[in-house]
């Protein structure tokens, strides 16, 4: 697991599966993380990293409560297509992955 600032935000890259024998440590360093956000986002990029079992995902609902009781955010930013359809399975897609802002119509003159 690797960490760098930002802006205002820390962006935690996971690597490697996480599931019921790997999700201690990490659950540990993404405590850490957001303790030491000051109120800023953690974004946790979770391209290259496999999601094992349910275990991984009570992490990731596990680190967002920690986040909201110290005052700030915790989202999903990069995640392979399985890891995504699971997030969606688990009706946790929209409370991980921050929204896409919708893109502007263009302006037609005239």
């Amino acid at each position: 697991m690797t960490t760098c600032r930002t802006g205002d935000a820390l962006r935690v890259v996971v690597e490697g599966r996480l599931d019921a024998s790997t999700v201690a440590d990490i659950r540990i360093a993404l405590h850490e993380v957001v303790a030491g956000a000051d109120g800023g986002p953690v974004l946790v990029d979770l391209a290259g990293a496999e999601i094992g079992d349910a275990t991984a995902l009570g992490l990731l609902v596990e680190v967002r409560r920690h986040a909201r009781r110290v005052g700030c955010v915790v989202h999903v930013v990069e995640a392979c297509p399985r890891t995504l359809r699971l997030l969606r399975r688990a009706r946790l897609h929209g409370l991980l992955v921050p929204p896409h802002p919708a893109t502007p119509a263009p302006v037609v003159a005239g």
